[in-house]
């Protein structure tokens, strides 16, 4: 029998991507039993392949390197950050809501489905130093598209080396969110124990930054005039 020509090219695209994605998901799922039970350094590509019942190649096509499988949710916990960013007035707004965009970050996973998965995450990657030195590199990720953002929303009315700082302040509060998540969670800590302790940095953190910025209105008037067309 021929192949059928009257499939909307949509749809042939939307059934290649729903597979490539079931894929990625399959590959993801083995190499994550893997790690669990033996450790990130102790499983190989070919190992993860065998699990996901996949050829080594295939692998290859969707990963490049075990790390980008261990971190391939990374994008789920920065949504969100550019609309926040985007929608803030002023910037103890925009201070605000960026906080309460990382605190609902630090909750994903906490659920009663996802947390054992988020309890084997913190122990693997605590316990290997390839996958902490690869988390620095996640980190500095998310400080470029929160710059991102931030110059977006500037317009160039905002000085470059001033919202590099504005970044790498919350940056680094988000990093120590994230680090407290991990250790709470590696550490078998009750979900309003780990709530808890990442609020508090949070809290602190963003205080403290609020406070830097109290009466500095260099983010206010650049956001002012972007909204204002001027």
């Amino acid at each position: 029998m021929p192949p059928r020509t009257d499939i909307p090219a949509e749809t042939t695209s939307g059934l290649r991507e729903r597979k490539r994605e079931r894929t990625r998901r399959t590959i993801g799922d083995a190499a994550f039993r893997l790690f669990a039970a033996h450790g990130f350094e102790e499983v190989r590509l070919t190992d993860i392949a065998a699990a996901a019942e996949v050829a080594p190649a295939t692998v290859f096509t969707h990963f490049r390197t075990k790390e980008e499988i261990f971190f391939s949710r990374r994008a789920d916990f920065n949504q969100g950050l550019a609309a926040a960013v985007a929608g803030a007035g002023t910037t103890l707004g925009l201070i605000a809501a960026l906080e309460a965009c990382f605190r609902a970050a630090t909750r994903i996973g906490l659920d009663e489905d996802g947390l054992p998965r988020s309890r084997t995450f913190a122990g693997v990657l605590l316990a290997s130093p390839a996958l902490r030195d690869a988390y620095l590199v996640l980190e500095r990720e998310r400080r470029e598209l929160l710059l991102a953002a931030l110059t977006e929303r500037a317009a160039g009315r905002t000085a470059v080396a001033d919202q590099e700082l504005f970044a790498g302040l919350v940056g680094a509060v988000a990093s120590a969110a994230f680090g407290a998540r991990h250790r709470l969670l590696a550490q078998g800590a009750p979900i309003g124990d780990v709530e808890a302790g990442v609020d508090e940095v949070l809290r602190r953190g963003f205080g403290r930054i609020a406070t830097a910025y109290a009466g500095d209105a260099a983010l206010d008037a650049a956001h002012a005039a972007h909204a204002a067309g001027g």
